[in-house]
């Protein structure tokens, strides 16, 4: 087909791949230069030269391609989402692992490409994960913050982006913010106990007690074979309870939490004092 049709990018693009299926990586590199020249937009053959560039150990010329097939939008987003994720991937290894040695620049390198896969595809919510994870591996969690709240915009079912946002919001002790974003995310995924938990918690810690017994009574039916997280939960529905005057409900949270976990002194210590009070 190439010898017939010379001219036709797609049959040149069929035979580098060719080529370099079969070993002959060097015939490969030669093919897709040629058409990179007549064609330096082409995002298919930049991706492609970036893996040849990276196989040659000519990390600049590979990066600079890795650059133009990002701002290709013939480059699907999954497949820059893929690459992104590889990168995160290898910098958390290196972390864990002084054996394995990074380029100084990887970073750099990183934030480059999310920087361009952003611009191009702004509601990606797999991409603004990645970019989330990656600010707050960097110590920027404001910025990660706001890469999640766009995520969950983006995509409302995306749960995993719900639990990293509700997290972060804890970490940087914005209660509110958590308490929002619990309450919101427990709606979205009604049968799920970890935003029904975290919406207690956080309603808990702003002395929003309705919320709280709410959020909590609805954990408690959803949670299964957790003993420990069970007494913990009853104890504070029991501490909501109490709150609101409801001490015979909060006496029956407390008894349910002992059960589980019969040496809380806490517990037990609120417990009878609550009762002694109750007369």
């Amino acid at each position: 087909a190439v010898v017939k049709h010379p001219d036709v990018p797609e049959f040149k693009m069929q035979w580098a791949q060719i080529l370099r299926a079969t070993g002959q990586s060097k015939q490969a590199l030669q093919v897709l230069k040629a058409l990179s020249n007549e064609d330096p937009t082409n995002g298919i053959v930049q991706l492609e030269l970036a893996q040849l560039f990276t196989q040659f150990d000519e990390l600049e010329k590979a990066q600079n391609a890795l650059r133009n097939a990002f701002a290709s939008e013939e480059v699907y987003p999954e497949e820059k989402h893929e690459i992104l994720l590889q990168y995160l991937q290898i910098i958390a290894l290196a972390e864990t692992n002084q054996k394995i040695a990074l380029e100084s620049d990887i970073h750099v390198a990183l934030k480059g490409l999310l920087d361009i896969a952003l611009k191009m595809h702004p509601d990606h919510d797999p991409i603004l994960m990645v970019a989330a994870d990656f600010e707050q591996s960097m110590g920027n969690e404001s910025i990660a913050q706001q890469h999640l709240i766009r995520a969950v915009e983006s995509n409302p079912g995306n749960r995993l982006a719900w639990s990293n946002l509700i997290a972060l919001d804890a970490n940087l002790g914005q209660i509110e913010n958590m308490a929002q974003h619990a309450i919101d995310a427990m709606e979205r995924f009604p049968l799920d106990v970890e935003f029904a938990l975290m919406t207690g918690m956080a309603h808990l810690d702003l002395k929003d007690y309705p919320t709280t017994v709410d959020a909590l009574e609805r954990g408690l039916a959803l949670l299964v074979d957790d003993a420990a997280l069970e007494a913990r939960v009853a104890a504070m529905l029991g501490d909501a309870l109490h709150a609101l005057g409801k001490d015979e409900r909060a006496a029956q949270a407390y008894e349910q939490s002992l059960t589980k976990d019969p040496d809380n002194p806490m517990v037990l210590n609120n417990h009878a004092y609550y009762l002694a009070l109750s007369g």
